[in-house]
């Protein structure tokens, strides 16, 4: 009890002769200071910068969450007592933190054009890093760096950087490559001419150090591949006669929004199982953002990489997976998020997110097979949309699905069916990697009808999914 009666009566002390002995600032400064860095340590707030100005403590730095933010300034002020001129202690904390992105998993992407520029893409742990990659980025090709990243919390332990490194310089020297980066795990894949040089890569990829693991997949030029280039869709290689041509051709003008261009060649000596890989593989890929489909069945088989919304991998991954192919399928695609309208900024964090769920579901609704909690594959879009929303609401906001239905049937089956419905969104939703513990599911049958149940109409409106927007402890 003594002993913790004279710390007290020293911080006071200490604090009242900084008042009255200017000549003791420094000292008192730095040992406050030294008190303010150790509590914030202990909390595992390595993220915030400290600076004192006597007994007032200055705060800087960038975290993902705003209640970090209040959380650092409330540890800080309580480091060193109670605060006061005769208690000591610090009695002010002022801030200026920066809200960043919180990423995981922590994913970073180069790719390797055919133009010969590369894109990077996803998450970097630092200005630094951001700076330094862009530099390695222009030096490896001779020309502008295409930087898309951001700065964001989340990386992992170990050398990050060095990994990057290393996988930017992999995939330039790839005719045509893509490096993606998650957490710890490498992975390259592209196109080689020299097999000396596929050998060097692969070798070099799979020596990561501890806790990072590399693997690639580095091809020859492949029999036949389409890729997005520069606006258009590219169909290159060789098919076995005119009328698979023409139906490549055809199936890639049906979905691909924008100009198809057929470089493709006739070949007599064609393997086996090209025009079912195509038809199943094609009309997906011919919506995705940039990316590369290549069929070779004597290095590597099939493969697909690139980036396209998120709906466009589920069903992609869907029908490639039940494709009955004597051939290795490798997917390495990237979600990316579609474009949204920005949420409003009123002020109110809660009813901002609520209003951008509402508009886009005010326009499309989510469509189920009848009768069951299957989702229909033309809802991806507006699918992708709910999850661009999500994504822009605030990090301490909370989703609950609700699933509706028209008054036809029995009550408590339609309760039944809302309620499945409403858990395939959320099971959608965590299936693109929203975190579970931000969502849940409720079936609320015909209850709170929107429009009229006597017509067919009203009866379709009333069929619908809502988003409500909750606080954490809702």
């Amino acid at each position: 009890m003594l002993a913790g009666l004279g710390g007290v009566g020293l911080i006071g002390l200490t604090g009242w002769s900084y008042l009255h002995f200017p000549s003791l600032a420094k000292g008192y400064e730095a040992a406050l200071q030294s008190r303010v860095e150790t509590a914030l340590d202990r909390e595992n707030m390595d993220w915030v910068s400290v600076e004192m100005d006597g007994q007032t403590v200055f705060l800087t730095g960038a975290s993902a969450s705003p209640t970090e933010h209040a959380r650092a300034e409330q540890v800080a002020l309580s480091a060193a007592g109670h605060g006061g001129a005769l208690l000591g202690g610090v009695t002010a904390v002022e801030t200026e933190f920066d809200s960043i992105i919180l990423a995981s998993p922590f994913t970073w992407r180069a790719t390797h054009t055919p133009e010969g520029n590369i894109v990077m893409s996803g998450y970097v742990p630092g200005g630094d890093p951001k700076s330094i990659l862009a530099d390695q980025a222009r030096a490896l090709t001779g020309g502008p760096a295409d930087d898309r990243t951001e700065v964001a919390n989340g990386a992992p332990e170990g050398n990050w950087l060095a990994v990057a490194d290393l996988a930017l310089a992999s995939v330039a020297e790839l005719d045509d490559g893509v490096a993606r980066l998650v957490d710890t795990e490498l992975y390259v894949t592209g196109v080689a001419m020299d097999n000396d040089r596929r050998a060097r890569l692969t070798a070099e990829i799979a020596g990561l150090d501890a806790p990072f693991v590399g693997r690639s997949d580095l091809r020859a030029p492949s029999v036949w591949s389409a890729r997005h280039v520069d606006g258009v869709l590219l169909l290159e290689g060789e098919v076995a006669r005119d009328a698979e041509r023409d139906e490549i051709y055809e199936l890639a003008s049906q979905h691909f929004d924008g100009t198809v261009v057929d470089e493709m060649a006739l070949a007599s000596d064609m393997p086996d199982g090209l025009m079912d890989t195509v038809r199943s593989g094609l009309p997906h890929f011919a919506v995705f953002q940039s990316g590369w489909f290549g069929f070779n069945p004597d290095d590597g088989g099939v493969v697909i990489t690139g980036t396209a919304p998120g709906s466009v991998l589920t069903y992609l991954t869907e029908d490639m997976t039940g494709l009955d192919s004597a051939y290795p399928v490798s997917l390495e695609v990237e979600d990316v998020a579609v474009t949204t309208s920005d949420l409003a900024d009123t002020g109110d964090a809660r009813a901002d997110c609520e209003a951008g769920f509402a508009a886009i579901l005010s326009a499309e609704n989510v469509v189920f097979s009848s009768g069951n909690a299957e989702i229909s594959r033309e809802s991806g879009a507006v699918l992708d949309k709910l999850m661009a929303v999500a994504g822009q609401c605030e990090r301490d906001l909370v989703f609950e699905v609700g699933g509706y239905t028209d008054s036809m049937g029995e009550r408590d089956y339609n309760v039944y069916l809302s309620g499945i419905r409403a858990q395939a969104v959320v099971d959608y939703m965590t299936g693109r990697g929203f975190d579970a513990d931000r969502l849940s599911a409720i079936g609320y049958g015909p209850e709170e009808p929107i429009a009229d149940n006597a017509t067919p109409e009203g009866r379709a409106a009333n069929r619908r999914i809502e988003i409500k927007v909750l606080e954490q402890d809702e």
